[in-house]
C-alpha cells in the first residue's frame, strides 16, 4: 500500500517503532527492503539506526537523517523496553536534548554526500499547537548547520510552518494515517516543495482528511477553508506569510 501511494522514504525513528518489540522492527526493516523503501532512525543496533537513508531522484541525490524524543523512556510490556539503540541493542536514534557535536558531526558527514538534506524529528507537545522555544532554537542549529528541510511529527495535530533562510520547517504535519477519533487529530497537510538547482522556489500545502481512519482525502472548498485559515493563523506566529489558492496554501519563499 505504500509503495503503490508513492512512499519512497521514511523516518522510523517514533515512539512506537518497537511496540511489538524487535521481531516487529525486523519484520518493518524487511518489507520496507523488498519494496525498495529506504528508511533511517532504526536499526539492529546503534550504527545501524543512525546510518542516513539516500534517494536518488531526477538527479537529485535526497539524505534523510531521523531521530526521535521518549527513546530512553521504559515503557510497560513482558519484558518492559526502553527504545534506545545501543551498540548490541536494537532500537532507535535518540535526539539530543540540545543541538551537540553528535548530531552536527551526523550532518557534516552526510552534507557531502547529497544534494538536498532533510532532518525528520519525532517530537513535540502531544494534542498541541504549541511549539516550544527550545524546538525552535534546535530547528535553526539544524539549518545553520546545513540542513536543508525538517520534517516533524508527533503532535497529532498540524502547527506551523516556519522558513527559515529560505528553508521549511514543518514542526508538525499532522496524523497522515491514524486511528484517532478527535477532529483535529485527522486533518494534516500534505506538501509540495518545487527545488531548482538545490534551492527550494515552491511550497505548497494540500489540507486532507483522514476518512474511517482508513482514506486520506484532499479537502476542497468549505471543508478547506477552516484548517487552511487555522494553518495561516499558525504560521503567522512563526513570521511565515502564505495564501489561499484553489483550496491549497501556497508560501511566500522570500526569494
Amino acid at each position: 500500500g505504500l509503495e503503490f501511494a508513492g512512499f519512497n522514504l521514511v523516518n522510523l525513528a517514533n515512539n512506537h517503532i518497537l511496540d511489538y518489540y524487535e521481531e516487529g522492527l525486523f519484520d518493518t526493516i524487511e518489507i520496507l527492503k523488498e519494496h525498495g523503501i529506504a528508511f533511517s532512525g532504526a536499526g539492529k543496533n546503534l550504527e545501524e539506526a543512525k546510518k542516513p537513508a539516500i534517494l536518488e531522484k531526477k538527479g537529485y541525490n535526497i539524505g534523510l537523517l531521523s531521530y526521535t524524543d521518549m527513546a530512553e523512556i521504559i515503557y510497560k510490556g513482558n519484558p518492559q523496553i526502553m527504545f534506545a539503540a545501543r551498540e548490541n541493542k536494537a532500537g532507535v536514534v535518540k535526539r539530543p536534548i540540545t543541538f551537540d557535536d553528535s548530531i552536527k558531526s551526523d550532518i557534516e558527514s552526510l552534507r557531502k554526500e547529497v544534494d538536498i538534506l532533510m532532518v525528520s524529528l519525532h517530537w513535540g507537545i502531544e494534542e498541541s499547537f504549541e511549539i516550544t522555544e527550545s524546538q525552535v532554537e534546535f530547528a535553526h542549529n539544524l539549518i545553520d548547520n546545513g540542513v536543508d528541510v525538517i520534517l516533524d511529527h508527533h503532535p497529532h495535530q498540524f502547527q506551523g510552518i516556519e522558513i527559515y533562510k529560505g528553508k521549511p520547517i514543518f514542526y508538525s504535519l499532522g496524523n497522515f494515517i491514524f486511528d484517532q477519533n478527535d477532529p483535529e487529530n485527522q486533518e494534516a497537510f500534505i506538501m509540495n516543495m518545487e527545488f531548482r538547482d538545490n534551492v527550494l522556489v515552491s511550497l505548497e500545502g494540500i489540507p486532507v482528511r483522514t476518512i474511517g481512519k482508513t482514506q486520506v482525502v484532499p479537502q476542497k472548498g468549505e471543508n478547506a477553508k477552516n484548517i487552511l485559515e487555522r494553518e495561516i493563523a499558525l504560521c503567522k506566529k512563526l513570521n511565515t506569510g502564505c495564501e489561499i489558492k484553489d483550496d491549497k496554501l501556497v508560501f511566500d519563499l522570500g526569494n
